[in-house]
């Protein structure tokens, strides 16, 4: 018997599938949910979790997270008024 690295179930694994890997997940999703390597960030407008990647995370300019591109189109129509639009002029 082995132990899920992910959810913590016991499962059987034949000695030759323990041999071969360095870590033992009891199903693909639980696999798949082991090796994310990313954060669950707050969105910066509606305040629900969400998942991020690293590269979403370090890629980020604003470091402002969002859950979707309404949440996105939302701060940026508030953030770039006035003198703040990058095409501002004089008013």
């Amino acid at each position: 018997m082995v132990t899920c690295e992910f959810c913590n179930k016991e499962f059987k694994k034949k000695d030759s599938q323990i041999n071969l890997s360095s870590r033992n997940f009891c199903s693909k999703s639980c696999c798949q949910q082991g090796n994310k390597k990313g954060k669950i960030v707050e969105c910066f407008t509606c305040k629900t979790n969400i998942y991020k990647s690293l590269k979403d995370i370090n890629s980020s300019k604003s470091k402002n997270y969002f859950c979707s591109r309404i949440c996105s189109s939302v701060w940026i129509g508030k953030e770039h008024r006035g003198s703040n639009h990058p095409n501002w002029t004089t008013g």
